[in-house]
């Protein structure tokens, strides 16, 4: 059994600061040196397991799922404050909310969500009618539309715009301090001390307040509308037929929106990025739609069969992978590829690096979505994770950016300006750090 290659700690304490600040090129420097899999002491302080071997990467995910469980960072950080939902919950209790909220997410329970997406899409891109012709920031902008469409899709007209901009302000101030106590444990004193613990508890009760009237305020209706919270009323559980109790629709509302907002704002962002980098893709694609839809209304059968349409989207997420990180923790000891994984040992998928394999994708660094249309079967592809904690929203978002795209191209299209960078900002996400100016034409 070989052992895995150990990354000396005074070397990751002398790279903590450029860690904190940008760990992808330090997690390729360490790759480079030690290999696929090696363990790293994080923050100098707790030794972990990381690996961009995709063998691995599965076994930990999906072949031999039930011997780990989600890492504190986000079982008891994360959910501190947003609560015990789908993203932060784990054992038996996850496995009876997954179980309950899984056919809300099937492909043919989102079909009806079409037209709320659309409504979104159609009421944002109208604004950018008077921009044309400007370079501007389109991450506020697929940020905004990310977050109408999330909005539309949970709570159709239940909520206020001035509810939904306060839910928006505070799941990004809350995302933002998460990563940072995760990235910088030994700073919690100092938290504690300026305030800033207080601060986001006090914000985390913020969104709860919000949430709670909606939930409330819908529950009273005779017949809930067609939307994720009337999903969620209307739900009810197989042992005991009894529906979700209101503390627990708050964490699944909570985590539908941390999940599914900037992730996706965050790959629409880059989809315009890489789409005007590459117009002759843009040719093609605008030929797809209107071949198979033209002036037509959206269908969701036509969207899910359009090739071009789909791969540039799984191709944009192998570039820009919603969740470039994961991370896990051994239950009891285990073995994999010859290398020892001890009970209680965290193991941190490197999902961003595996999808740049030279052994596994061909050109890894170019742009080609046609390689999802040659080949359909990519085993380091790991967009929405593997297993059973695979994003339950997949469907969803992948309907997000097709609407998007398609009502996008329709009306505008974009190209490079000198203002334009694509620098990465790895957070919980791939934001892109100085926004993404682009012309609009």
């Amino acid at each position: 059994m070989s052992q895995i290659p150990l990354v000396p700690r005074s070397r990751s304490l002398k790279r903590t600061f450029s860690f904190v600040h940008d760990p992808i090129p330090v997690f390729y420097e360490y790759l480079k040196d030690y290999g696929d899999t090696y363990s790293i002491y994080l923050g100098g302080i707790k030794k972990v397991v990381v690996t961009a071997d995709p063998i691995i990467m599965r076994h930990v995910l999906q072949k031999n799922h039930k011997n780990y469980e989600k890492s504190e960072i986000q079982t008891d950080l994360l959910a501190q404050y947003i609560g015990y939902g789908l993203l932060t919950n784990s054992g038996k209790s996850w496995f009876k909310q997954r179980r309950l909220i899984q056919p809300g997410f099937h492909k043919e329970r989102i079909k009806s969500l079409v037209n709320l997406i659309q409504d979104g899409v159609d009421e944002q891109l109208a604004k950018l009618e008077s921009k044309r012709g400007e370079v501007m920031d389109f991450y506020p902008v697929t940020m905004d539309i990310a977050f109408k469409i999330m909005g539309n899709a949970m709570f159709s007209e239940s909520a206020s715009t001035d509810e939904l901009d306060k839910i928006e302000d505070i799941i990004l101030k809350l995302q933002q301090f998460v990563v940072k106590r995760a990235r910088q444990p030994f700073m919690y004193p100092v938290y504690w001390l300026n305030g800033d613990l207080k601060k986001h508890k006090k914000l985390a009760v913020d969104i709860e307040n919000i949430v709670y009237k909606i939930i409330k305020d819908r529950k009273k209706l005779e017949t809930q509308p067609d939307d994720l919270l009337g999903m969620l009323i209307n739900t009810r559980y197989e042992d005991t037929g009894e529906p979700m109790v209101e503390e627990q629709m708050l964490w699944e509302t909570n985590i539908l929106f941390v999940a599914g907002h900037e992730t996706t704002a965050n790959a629409l962002s880059w989809m315009l990025y890489l789409l005007a980098k590459h117009p002759e893709v843009v040719k093609e694609l605008k030929e797809e739609v209107n071949t198979n839809l033209g002036d037509r209304t959206l269908d969701f059968d036509i969207l899910m069969k359009m090739p071009l349409l789909n791969a540039v989207i799984m191709e944009t997420l192998r570039i820009y992978p919603p969740a470039w990180i994961l991370d896990r923790v051994a239950k009891e000891d285990d073995e994999v590829e010859g290398f020892k994984i001890p009970k209680g040992m965290m193991v941190l998928p490197l999902v961003y690096h595996a999808h740049f394999r030279e052994s596994d994708w061909e050109e890894p660094k170019r742009f080609n979505p046609k390689r999802f249309i040659e080949t359909k079967n990519h085993t380091a592809y790991f967009p929405f994770g593997a297993g059973p904690r695979m994003c339950i929203g997949n469907n969803f978002a992948m309907l997000e950016m097709q609407v998007f795209l398609v009502q996008f191209l329709r009306k505008f299209d974009v190209v490079l300006s000198e203002e334009t960078q694509a620098k990465i900002k790895p957070l919980i996400t791939l934001k892109p750090e100085f926004g993404m100016k682009l012309k609009l034409i």
